[in-house]
Parts: C-alpha cells; structure tokens; sequence
C-alpha cells in the first residue's frame, strides 16, 4: 500500500467534496475498521513531504498543478500538532496512518502524496517484487 491513509485522513473531515466516498476516508470510519485477512502480507511506503515552496519542487511534481496546491494546503492542514500530534506527512496522508500495526514499513519517501509512484518507491519495493 503506498500512501493509503489506512486509519483515515484528518482532510476528509473539512469538507464534503466526494460525498458518501469520503465519509470512507474519515478517521475512525467503518473502513477504516475493517479486519486484516490473516492470509495477507501488508506492505507499506508512506510519504514524509516538506514542500519547498521553490518552482518545481524536486519532490512534488503532479501534472496537474491543482494538485500540487491542494497537496501545500493539505501539509498545511496536517504538519501544525493535529489533534495535539504533530505528525509527517505526504500532503494528504498522515504517516502513521499509513504504516498500519501489522504490516512492514518498506521505508518512507520525501516525495508528496501523487509523487509516490516514482523510481524511490520502486527502489524500496523493487527486492519484494522480484521475489
């Protein structure tokens, strides 16, 4: 799972946009809730983004660049203590949301949340897909 806000993202309370699909990704969700199948290995990356507000961001560089704004205003949102926690995150993810109790981190990338998918990622999964 790569940047799944697996315990729900705080964003998805401050607005309705979407709705019922982000009632979802709402913290403490019933989807949030839902059992592990115990015949599944969960694998995660999780995203630990500062913006660095400079054109282009060496480490956000969606091609729609509405993205990247909602991403800036998204960090925004969830670097300050959230709840009293101040927590990484990847612009739209908290990170501990992704890194869930029984899976295994396979790292944790600089990139924003639609940078994900890159050649980083790949490089920490790449060992587990070839096996």
């Amino acid at each position: 799972m790569i940047g799944t806000p697996n315990a729900g993202s705080p964003l998805a309370k401050l607005n309705d946009l979407c709705s019922p699909a982000i009632l979802d990704l709402r913290p403490g969700s019933w989807a949030t809730k839902v059992r592990m199948n115990n015949n599944t290995r969960y694998y995660t990356i999780a995203g630990n983004w500062k913006p660095s507000f400079s054109s282009p961001d060496p480490n956000c560089s969606p091609r729609d660049p509405n993205w990247l704004t909602f991403q800036i205003w998204g960090n925004s949102q969830l670097d300050p203590p959230y709840d009293g926690v101040v927590s990484p995150n990847d612009g739209i993810s908290l990170l501990p949301s992704v890194q869930l109790e029984n899976s295994k981190s396979l790292g944790v990338s600089d990139n924003c949340h639609t940078d994900l998918l890159g050649d980083e990622e790949y490089q920490m999964a790449k060992k587990l897909l070839l096996e």
